[in-house]
């Protein structure tokens, strides 16, 4: 009974403490590599255009066809034996080998396998732009939790301190030292930071949801997100030049990657279709041989000539029969429907259309990278005048809790001086958020990985 209670008690802390695990960012960040959906589907894709690869050299190889029959007659059947149609019941079988090879096509073979390389980079290329996508919307979604759940806590110590004015007030109202009205303010006050403490716990009961639901986490019920250290102490704005950050952040832009592969694989494609409007030299070979019951050995070496089956056995006439043809030609297109060079004039226009895809995601970094540095500026600039804000504000409500307590201001002065407070805090805890979120997005492109 005694280990029965010790295994009870032992399952009920494991089932504590895993309902308490804390996620890191890095911890989102891997599961999400691991289970994302959409990235196994970008892996799939990879193993897609690896078989395309493989099929390409496989292109080149000469063709192998092996091939056999055996039927049974009964009727009129031509006899190779006789040269002469006969009305018999014949069995009969033919056996045949054949194969050709492209010797040259106007490069299209060769260009068809580099085609199929740089589009098995570009299916890799564009599995890491998922991962940088996925990745950078996880820690735009944690910073959110973060900031939703520092809104919470502030909201919460408003509603403490709320609810120790109205205490108060309650002391000095029964003394005579304030009027009803000042009282119902101060109890008015209270109310409405406890309304404003439960919508902030909502909105960071629902954010976490969401952030749990993207992982796709089963148990998005117990999920909860670690604290990393961001003291204000803490936040710096060393930033790079501009002219530098565009300059090496370029190779953290998979999608510059993805562009130019497929600029690669649309003229590769252009230049096959050019060599498919080329002669086409082949060289081929073909073994083929049948047999009979009905077979008669021509063999004019053999003592007996008219020796038939089955002493002239299936085996012998494969022998005798066989034939062997190798063969090279020319193959020229002519007219062949317009096909050759409607293909050709259609990778054309696809070579075009890739390359002005491949300069918009040229002037989309561009625009990014200048936008990231400039938000980031100026989140720093408005994080630095909501801490002085901040501070002002803070420094003006006491002094205000000390007047209402010695009866210099009313009730209402000191819910304007609290609201001012509670204001500028979230100002603060907004702008704090989001100086690290534009900073860590700036680190990000300059090669850091994502963390907190």
């Amino acid at each position: 009974m005694k280990n029965y209670i010790l295994c009870f008690l032992f399952l009920l802390v494991s089932l504590s403490v895993f309902a308490q695990k804390q996620w890191t960012l890095s911890e989102c960040l891997r599961y999400a590599t691991d289970n994302n959906l959409e990235l196994k589907k970008k892996a799939l894709e990879i193993n897609l255009s690896k078989a395309d690869k493989t099929q390409s050299y496989f292109e080149m190889v000469p063709t192998a066809v092996a091939g056999g029959s055996y039927a049974l007659v009964n009727g009129l059947d031509y006899n190779y034996n006789a040269g002469m149609y006969e009305n018999a019941r014949v069995a009969n079988g033919q056996l045949s080998l054949s194969g050709e090879v492209t010797l040259f096509h106007g490069f299209a073979l060769v260009n068809d396998v580099r085609a199929a390389h740089y589009d098995y980079e570009r299916a890799k290329a564009d599995l890491a732009v998922e991962q940088k996508n996925i990745s950078i919307r996880i820690m735009v979604k944690y910073i959110d939790v973060l900031f939703k759940r520092d809104l919470y806590t502030a909201s919460k110590q408003q509603t403490e301190i709320s609810q120790q004015q109205k205490i108060k007030g309650e002391e000095i109202y029964s003394l005579g030292g304030i009027s009803n009205a000042e009282f119902l303010e101060l109890k008015a006050q209270f109310a409405r930071s406890l309304a404003d403490e439960v919508s902030y716990k909502n909105q960071y009961q629902l954010n976490l949801l969401e952030l749990a639901q993207f992982l796709d986490i089963a148990d998005a019920q117990s999920f909860e997100v670690a604290s990393p250290n961001l003291t204000d102490s803490s936040l710096s704005a060393i930033l790079p030049d501009l002219a530098a950050l565009d300059a090496n952040s370029r190779g953290q832009f998979p999608e510059i990657k993805s562009a130019s592969n497929q600029v690669r694989v649309k003229e590769m494609n252009y230049y096959a279709a050019i060599g498919r409007l080329t002669p086409r030299f082949y060289a081929g070979y073909n073994y083929n041989t049948w047999f009979a019951d009905n077979g008669i050995d021509a063999n004019k070496a053999n003592n007996d000539p008219t020796r038939m089956y089955p002493s002239y056995s299936y085996r012998d006439q494969i022998d005798a029969n066989l034939r062997k043809t190798i063969y090279v030609g020319v193959s020229i297109p002519i007219l062949n429907k317009y096909s050759a060079q409607t293909a050709r004039t259609k990778s054309k226009i696809s070579l075009k259309y890739a390359e002005h895809s491949y300069e918009q995601v040229e002037n989309s970094v561009t625009k990014e990278l200048t936008s990231t540095f400039l938000e980031t500026t100026g989140a720093w600039s408005n994080f630095q005048a909501a801490t002085e804000k901040f501070d002002a504000t803070s420094a003006s409500w006491e002094a205000a809790k000390e007047k209402f307590e010695l009866g210099g201001i009313s009730s209402i002065d000191l819910g304007i001086a609290r609201k001012n407070q509670f204001e500028a805090e979230t100002n603060l805890i907004n702008s704090k958020y989001n100086f690290i979120l534009r900073k860590k997005i700036l680190d990000y492109y300059m090669g850091e990985p994502l963390s907190l």
